[in-house]
C-alpha cells in the first residue's frame, strides 16, 4: 500500500513536470520556434498606478471590421459570433503571405486546417474573447510612441495553438517594440528596436 506521503510526493513531481513542460514550450516560442503571425490591434494608452505604464491591446475581434468569420444566428438574429463558442478551445486563423491574420473561425476537429491557417488557443471571460495578452508594458516616455505607431501584435504560434506575444509592429509590419534581451537584469520593460 502506498503511503500518503508517497502519493503527495508523486503528485508534486507530476505537477512540477507539467509546469516545466509548459515553460519549455513557451521558451521555445520565445526563442523563435513556431510561425510568426501579426494580429491587427487597436491600442489605447492607460496608466495603472499599481502596475505602471502600459499600452492596452485590443485585437480586431468585434465590431464591423471583425476578423471573425464564423456566422452565428440565434432566433434568426445575428449575435456576437464568439459569444456562442465554447468557453475554451481553438480558433483557425487565416494568415496572408505577409504573416498578417486576415480571418478567424472556430476550429472544429472534423474540419482540417488549411495551409494558410494556424491553430490559436483562446478562452472566454464573461465579456471578452481572450486570444493573447492584453497589455504591453513600456517606459512612460515611450508608451505614447507605441500607441501612435503600433498596428499589430507580433506573436509566435506553435502547431498546438500555443501563442506568445513577442513584440509590436507598425503599419509596415516593422517591429517598433520587442521584449528586453534574455540577459537583461534591469527594469522589465519593453525596449524600442533600433
Amino acid at each position: 500500500m502506498i503511503s500518503r506521503r508517497t502519493l503527495g510526493a508523486l503528485g508534486l513531481v507530476a505537477a512540477l513536470a507539467f509546469a516545466n513542460a509548459q515553460l519549455v514550450g513557451l521558451e521555445r516560442l520565445f526563442s523563435g520556434e513556431g510561425r510568426r503571425v501579426l494580429m491587427p490591434l487597436a491600442p489605447v494608452d492607460p496608466l495603472s498606478y499599481i502596475q505602471g505604464r502600459y499600452v492596452a491591446l485590443r485585437y480586431r475581434l468585434a465590431g464591423d471590421d471583425s476578423l471573425i468569420t464564423t456566422p452565428v444566428r440565434v432566433d434568426g438574429e445575428e449575435v456576437e459570433r464568439w459569444r456562442m463558442w465554447p468557453r475554451v478551445g481553438k480558433m483557425a486563423v487565416a494568415v496572408d503571405a505577409n504573416g498578417v491574420a486576415t480571418a478567424i473561425r472556430l476550429h472544429v476537429e472534423s474540419v482540417p486546417i488549411a495551409p494558410d491557417e494556424v491553430l490559436w488557443r483562446y478562452r472566454k471571460s464573461d465579456s471578452d474573447l481572450i486570444i493573447g495578452t492584453d497589455a504591453w508594458f513600456c517606459p512612460e516616455e515611450r508608451c505614447a510612441d507605441f500607441e501612435g505607431t503600433a498596428r499589430y501584435g507580433v506573436f509566435r504560434v506553435d502547431a498546438t495553438g500555443r501563442v506568445i506575444l513577442i513584440g509590436l509592429a507598425d503599419e509596415d509590419r516593422a517591429l517598433v517594440a520587442t521584449p528586453p534581451p534574455r540577459w537583461w537584469t534591469g527594469e522589465r520593460v519593453a525596449t524600442p528596436t533600433p
